[in-house]
């Protein structure tokens, strides 16, 4: 059974939702996971969703024009380039939360298995 961290979103014919919780508890931090079977093609796809916010590179800068010069930055870099890059974390430091976790892509994975030959 899936609890500390991690529970399931939504469960369809072909794909399974779950969220993981950050520990440190702004759901804003949380990440989505999906496991989809996609019988097109015959795969199984393991997708991540959670919101990207380029905002916070430059939150230890105390100067808001500092702060609004970065944002801008930013902003025209996925205007000229189409892409910008950016790290992020999910924080998991209780051994139980990082359980579940493998636990439930291990049961999404078990339950699109049956259907991928």
């Amino acid at each position: 059974m899936i609890t500390t961290g991690v529970m399931k979103v939504a469960d369809y014919e072909d794909a399974v939702f779950y969220r993981v919780a950050c520990d440190c508890t702004d759901a804003d931090h949380d990440v989505t996971i999906e496991l989809e079977y996609d019988k097109d093609f015959n795969n199984i796809y393991l997708n991540f969703y959670r919101k990207a916010r380029v905002w916070s590179i430059y939150w230890e800068s105390s100067n808001v024009f500092k702060r609004i010069y970065g944002r801008f930055k930013s902003a025209l870099k996925i205007l000229v380039r189409g892409v910008i890059e950016y790290e992020d974390e999910l924080i998991l430091s209780d051994p139980e939360h990082v359980r579940n976790f493998i636990s439930a892509l291990e049961i999404g994975l078990e339950k699109l298995s049956s259907r991928y030959h």
